[in-house]
């Protein structure tokens, strides 16, 4: 008897209309847990019901959908730190928790059965694509990967399907990252996305972190950072006073090593994400729509100039190449977690997975603006997470993935996201009200960049390392891969041109 009433279209929808409903007083509980929901908002104004309601319309639409229990595929790049897929069952992580509700919520509308294929090595995903669309099999129905060395091969390769073709797909919708849907879209065509459908995205930005307790030594109080962004203030000249004289050579050896203290640690990838910080991008659409790179710009080389500047000073130790510590904790984020850094400028996929237990207490800061008179803080869309979403071009049923996929992506903005950012990130990281604050405007501000996922005659590469002080004279450098840049650029369009 419940088989059949379940079977039931109507019944289905009632079910699932409360399972969300539900969810979304999770969502508001948790919020108020957090001390973050608005006081001056009526019991019949919150902004969980309001979603739920819109959850409930959103189902509706859907809830006539039956795939007849069909197995739906996921190929994924999936690490502990790149998570992409949740657990079996619920583990007491609200992170994972609210991502397997998810699939299961998705399974029950559609009656599929989800499944995750998933691999530790990006190069490994690429190839099983590769492989299976070249044998025509119909193997997996949707691809989470990275955009640089992933997506940004796979695209041109003609391996992938137009996403802009599949009207199933509400790409012009809150729940899809709509810088990614500007910067992908080549001659019309678009063969990756991105958005909370993949768990991953959630991971794919990066903070400015600092400890807390370091500062107030120093005579720098939390407060003022935190009001210092809301002011709009938080401007690359003040965090390079703030580092200014901090640098001390803990081991008294005469020289600058991993055992010594420093105002600000980061690596080469920082740099493409203070490039962005700073209202930047690397390509601009010419009146055609046709993308043209903008590097070497008066704006550009002007703001590329500063930051190697301020990063070769004595006060900051470039992470790159040191490797690990002797616990074997990358030197990216222990320099920190072991008191040897006053700020980090990290990856939020670190931060997330290493400083949990972190002893003292730390904040989190955007990345800061080049100057006061920039309208918003920005952060880079870190292209190497593997939170590019797409469709392999030997999928049957376009149709079908497509309404899948907005599904899990609708659900995944309204009922992961949230928990992640209530409590994965502002309660187990931002341990204070203030740094929750920050990472609303984190969140808020994800920007794409095109040459920093394809890479175009090895510019991204060379921007980032100047940026950050690992090489010097860029514009040298520049003048000499400028060709090989535009012919790569220009060969990309040409290869979006023959793809069918």
């Amino acid at each position: 008897m419940e088989g059949a009433l379940m079977s039931n279209p109507a019944w289905r929808l009632v079910a699932l209309t409360l399972v969300v409903a539900i969810l979304f007083t999770l969502v508001s509980c948790a919020e108020k847990t957090a001390n973050v929901a608005d006081a001056s908002k009526k019991p019949g104004d919150s902004s969980a019901l309001q979603d739920a309601e819109t959850a409930s319309d959103y189902i509706a639409k859907l809830s006539g959908k039956n795939f007849g229990g069909e197995t739906f595929t996921i190929l994924c790049t999936h690490t502990e730190e790149r998570p992409n897929m949740p657990f079996e069952e619920e583990v007491g992580d609200i992170f994972y928790d609210s991502a397997y509700r998810r699939d299961r919520i998705v399974e029950d509308l559609f009656n599929i059965n989800i499944e995750y294929i998933s691999d530790t090595d990006r190069g490994a995903v690429r190839t099983k694509v590769m492989n299976t669309v070249n044998a025509q099999e119909d193997a997996y129905d949707l691809l989470l990967t990275t955009t640089a060395d992933g997506f940004n091969t796979l695209a041109p390769g003609g391996y992938l399907y137009d996403l802009r073709s599949v009207d199933s797909l509400l790409l012009d919708e809150d729940w899809w990252c709509q810088s990614m849907n500007e910067e992908m879209v080549v001659n019309g065509k678009q063969y990756v996305a991105t958005g909370p459908a993949c768990l991953a995205y959630l991971y794919s930005t990066f903070f400015v972190i600092f400890n807390i307790n370091l500062a107030s030594d120093r005579g720098i109080s939390d407060e003022s950072l935190y009001n210092a962004v809301i002011d709009g203030k938080w401007t690359i000249d003040m965090l390079a006073s703030l580092i200014k004289g901090v640098y001390a050579d803990l081991n008294n050896n005469g020289r600058a090593d991993t055992e010594d203290f420093y105002g600000l640690d980061l690596d080469d990838s920082q740099g493409n994400a203070l490039y962005a910080g700073a209202g930047l991008k690397t390509t601009q659409r010419n009146p055609d729509g046709i993308p043209e790179l903008v590097i070497d710009s008066e704006r550009s080389i002007t703001v590329l100039d500063k930051f190697n500047s301020i990063f070769t000073t004595q006060d900051v130790i470039q992470t790159e190449s040191l490797g690990n510590d002797p616990s074997g904790l990358s030197y990216k984020i222990s320099l920190f977690k072991n008191r040897r850094s006053l700020f980090s400028l990290n990856r939020a996929a670190f931060v997330m997975s290493y400083l949990r237990d972190m002893e003292d207490d730390y904040g989190i800061l955007p990345v800061p603006k080049y100057e006061e008179s920039q309208k918003s803080y920005y952060t880079l869309f870190d292209p190497w997470m593997p939170s590019g979403i797409g469709l392999l071009k030997t999928v049957s049923d376009a149709e079908k993935v497509g309404i899948v996929t907005d599904a899990m992506a609708y659900l995944g903005y309204t009922t992961v996201q949230p928990n992640v950012l209530s409590l994965t990130l502002k309660e187990k990281i931002a341990r204070d009200e203030n740094s929750k604050k920050m990472l609303d405007i984190v969140y808020d501000n994800i920007t794409v960049d095109l040459n920093t996922i394809f890479n175009f005659g090895e510019t991204s590469i060379y921007l980032r390392q100047y940026a950050v002080g690992s090489t010097s004279n860029f514009i040298s450098t520049y003048k000499k891969v400028a060709k090989a840049a535009q012919k790569a650029l220009e060969k990309l369009m040409e290869q979006y041109d023959v793809i069918t």
